[in-house]
């Protein structure tokens, strides 16, 4: 697998490099520790110590574990309507749907 390659910003100095690419990776702060005990993070191909100070401008390598992948989150706001209430949990919408097929039952139709 490539590693996975990233670049230190000015701003980022003084910031310790377990907790910068824990924020950059979104892995735990515990996970980046440990690729980093395994040697898996280097700069200038020497391995960095998890305490390691940020000066900015460092270029990182990151070498995963076969097998890890990097996924971004999606955030998408969903809002359900109708026209007695503008917006219902999921256990109200399992308990509305619910009813519904009970009534079509009990009236012979089906969905």
């Amino acid at each position: 697998m490539e590693p996975l390659i990233l670049q230190t910003a000015s701003e980022d100095a003084g910031k310790r490099l377990d907790a910068w690419l824990a924020e950059q990776t979104e892995l735990t702060r515990s996970a980046v520790q440990k690729l980093m005990e395994e040697g898996r993070v280097t700069a200038a191909r020497k391995p960095l110590a998890k305490n390691t100070r940020l000066t900015g401008g460092e270029t990182v390598s990151v070498e995963l574990p076969d097998g890890c992948t990097l996924v971004n989150e999606v955030n998408v706001d969903i809002t359900l309507e109708n026209s007695k209430q503008s917006s219902k949990t999921q256990g109200e919408i399992q308990n509305s749907s619910q009813t519904k097929t009970d009534e079509n039952n009990q009236n012979g139709q089906s969905e």
